[in-house]
């Protein structure tokens, strides 16, 4: 795994001009737990204190697996939960691939999450076609409010209580879906981790291509966003999101995916993996770009464990910033 820094070529040949950095990243606060008090006995004198009472313990509940068909405003989800108090826990919101389920790539993600005291959201999502920019863009501005409103129906539908901000595990088609959830809605999202996604939206308005700069509208890009979406960039907060975008070093055959994005990224996932990520660590965000050996087009051990540990201290490091009672500062942002 490579850190990627400012000056790397790649995303200096791709960007051109800036979003504006409005907003800061921030993280609800712990709680204190309160401990009855005890007498103290002085020489020839007792001092009672009143009786304090002891904080109960929240009781502890079996592990739960709870399944809701679609509705108009949300997809189908599965939601495990561990077992444990009904206490807020950190979330991951995982996305399947095409031809994929919820369920499915839940199951690549479970056992760590039981370790981990961690609750899985598993949606089931009828994508279309990707290939096609337009299909994507119209699929992609009809999906994403979806998954927001999704993560307040786990809280209100199914009684789930969500820790903070919720962490994005994609794959493939739903790797795209979940970069592209984590820059409309910075907000709700504290880490991303994005295995093999064939196509990518960078959150800029113009790229350098080989013809000199061009605008860059959705899917390849942010230009006309604001009049899509109905809602903007928010590039500062997106600092404070953390990224991991990997990819199998054998996935990097060129019919493999649609030729459009050629001139902004490149021709194959491993170049457009390396690319986007160059792009995200230059306008300041935390990212790690993995080119992951012996692996192609899957989803291998390898691959999970760097996962899991990438996810692992996203939840650590919020937890200490709501412990302190202080707000997770964005990254200084860079100009493109």
């Amino acid at each position: 795994m490579t850190r990627l820094h400012v000056a790397r070529a790649a995303a200096c040949a791709l960007t051109v001009g800036a979003l504006a950095f409005t907003a800061a990243v921030g993280f609800a606060s712990g709680s204190t737990r309160v401990q009855a008090s005890e007498h103290t006995v002085f020489p020839e004198t007792q001092l009672s204190a009143p009786p304090a009472s002891a904080v109960p313990e929240a009781p502890s509940l079996p592990a739960r697996e709870m399944a809701f068909p679609a509705l108009s405003v949300r997809p189908a989800y599965t939601v495990y939960v561990p077992e444990g108090p009904d206490v807020p826990r950190p979330a991951v919101m995982v996305l399947h691939g095409m031809g994929g389920s919820g369920p499915g790539i839940a199951t690549q993600l479970l056992s760590q999450a039981r370790d981990r005291n961690w609750i899985v959201i598993a949606p089931t999502v009828p994508y279309g076609d990707w290939r096609d920019p337009n299909q994507l863009t119209g699929e992609e501005l009809r999906l994403l409010p979806q998954l927001s409103t999704l993560i307040d129906y786990v809280r209100d539908e199914a009684g789930v209580k969500v820790a903070g901000k919720v962490m994005l595990f994609g794959f493939s088609r739903g790797a795209q879906a979940a970069l592209r959830f984590s820059m409309l809605y910075p907000e709700r999202v504290g880490a991303v981790a994005a295995l093999s996604a064939g196509t990518y939206t960078v959150p800029v308005r113009w790229m350098l291509t080989a013809s000199g700069p061009a605008q860059a509208p959705m899917p390849f890009g942010v230009f006309d966003i604001e009049q899509r979406a109905g809602r903007g960039i928010d590039a500062l907060q997106m600092t404070g999101i953390r990224y991991w975008i990997g990819v199998g070093a054998g996935d990097n055959r060129e019919g493999d995916v649609p030729r459009q994005w050629d001139q902004f990224l490149g021709k194959t996932r491993v170049e457009r993996a390396t690319r986007f990520g160059a792009v995200l660590s230059q306008l300041g965000c935390e990212t790690y770009v993995s080119i992951v050996p012996n692996a192609g087009h899957e989803i291998v051990p390898a691959m999970m464990d760097q996962i899991t540990g990438f996810l692992g201290t996203s939840v650590e490091r919020a937890q200490m910033h709501a412990e302190a009672g202080v707000a997770a500062l964005p990254r200084p942002a860079r100009g493109v």
